[in-house]
């Protein structure tokens, strides 16, 4: 992910962060098929979207502490 789609996700609220969370987990399970059956070329996009699942965890893991605290 880019500085700029970063900044763009601190901006959206939880829900809003939870739903994109579960898209990422549903597309990230595809693509782990993908990889297995052979049809991904380029396997770097498994490793590439589990590190933007990581990275929208964290994200929605902040806000919850600061909206708690």
């Amino acid at each position: 992910m880019k500085t700029k789609q970063l900044a763009q996700l601190r901006v959206k609220t939880i829900p809003e962060l939870k739903a994109q969370i579960d898209q990422a987990e549903v597309q990230l399970a595809k693509l782990r098929v993908d990889v297995g059956a052979g049809r991904v070329k380029n396997s770097q996009q498994l490793n590439q979207q589990r590190h933007d699942l990581a990275r929208l965890k964290t994200i929605w893991q902040q806000k919850e502490m600061n909206e708690s605290a």
